[in-house]
């Protein structure tokens, strides 16, 4: 049996690194599983009375990583003794566990499963990306491939849903944004359309953010000047507000989901809006591309936007509040003008959804993990006999 020791954002959380990261662990819990994480909240996912922290059902070990990563990783593994480490999040994040590759290259098999944000890729992470043994891209990305020598495939993270859709139209449009993964999401220019739009339109607007950080957002003045913009009480944070079923109940009783992300590696608030039955507007990026690309009822409501470059180098997209403005219009049109088709659409999007689920995610990384390990055998035993 192997023996895995997965890294990435703590699973606990809302955002999409942490549900892959979680439903990861579910996957390998009949095995000898534990997990390094960062963005833990010690103090809301309390310790047990050992002071070990353990992930849901799976018996599985957290730690928490430290602000030295490569240390603490280190001696977690030390401790933990794997033969297979599955790291999840974006390519910069694989500094650390490269740094013990490159001193033990034979000792465990790296997966990666890379969440790309943006390309194109900074070169120098390129070292420490090409000590993968293997790499799962969330996004078709087709640069990484130009950009290292790891072998690797596109494997879309579409997880099953309990919820299920709303087909009845209101008195209004109704619109929702979750933005609960992604921290970069053109809110402000959302907020001012919507505002804008809501002067002259019957429609209804729920805005849901991850951002909790002190001072990023006055949400008592966000109260009292989006007065069409029905805000919750508290932002999404790591480890409070909204639960994710309340989440879904609140797109479910939409029509219209907005996605403005400047970014995006997984297309998964989308995603799960479709599966809803909600006809999406979205950025022109990455998984939110990826996830429509079949859908010819919506690719008129892709935003392209204005490319600059972000702190890694790669690019993110601003949208324009014209260009929103005009997305929204052809959705109020068609939601006024002809419900039947409108309605229509939203069944369209829950089956295009439906049809994209499938437990191929953790069963496709675990058949690589075996044809690695015997690989990796294999090379071993020639080694020890002394064939070169």
């Amino acid at each position: 049996m192997s023996r895995i020791l997965t890294v990435g954002p703590s699973p606990f959380n809302n955002t999409a690194e942490s549900k892959i990261h979680a439903d990861i662990l579910r996957h390998f819990k009949h095995q000898s599983v534990a997990a390094s994480v960062w963005h833990h909240v010690s103090d809301y996912y309390m310790p047990d009375a050992k002071g070990k922290f353990y992930f849901d059902n799976c018996n599985c070990q957290l730690f928490v990583l430290e602000e030295d990563k490569v240390a603490s990783l280190y001696e977690q593994m030390k401790a933990f003794n794997p033969n297979v480490l599955i790291s999840i999040g974006d390519y910069d994040d694989s500094v650390f566990p490269a740094a013990i590759k490159k001193m033990y290259p034979t000792l465990f098999q790296w997966i990666g499963i890379i969440c790309p944000k943006s390309v194109p890729f900074n070169d120098k992470f390129k070292d420490a990306i090409n000590y993968l043994d293997y790499a799962f891209l969330t996004s078709a990305f087709n640069e990484f491939k130009e950009f290292c020598d790891v072998d690797a495939e596109y494997l879309p993270y579409r997880p099953n849903l309990n919820a299920q859709p709303e087909y009845d139209l209101a008195d209004c449009l109704r619109i929702s944004a979750i933005s609960k993964n992604s921290q970069q999401s053109n809110i402000a220019v959302l907020m001012k359309t919507v505002e804008q739009f809501a002067q002259t339109h019957k429609i209804k607007c729920y805005l849901h953010t991850n951002v909790d950080d002190k001072g990023d957002y006055d949400i008592h003045q966000l109260h009292e000047e989006c007065s069409s913009i029905d805000l919750p009480v508290e932002f999404v944070s790591f480890y409070s507000g909204i639960s994710d079923e309340e989440l879904m109940r609140r797109i479910a009783a939409s029509d219209t989901f907005v996605d403005c992300s400047m970014s995006s590696a997984t297309g998964l608030s989308a995603y799960e809006a479709a599966y809803l039955g909600n006809i999406p507007i979205a950025t022109n990026t990455g998984g939110l591309k990826d996830l429509f690309d079949n859908c010819e009822d919506v690719q008129s409501c892709l935003m392209d936007g204005v490319n600059f470059f972000d702190n890694k180098e790669g690019v993110m997209k601003i949208i324009s509040q014209n260009e929103l403005y005009n997305k929204l219009m052809l959705h109020y049109k068609l939601w006024e003008n002809d419900p039947d088709k409108f309605v229509a659409i939203k069944q369209k999007m829950h089956c295009l959804a439906s049809g994209l689920i499938s437990n191929n995610f953790g069963n496709r990384i675990e058949e690589k993990m075996e044809i690695l390990m015997k690989n990796n055998k294999q090379q071993l035993t020639i080694d020890s006999i002394g064939i070169s």
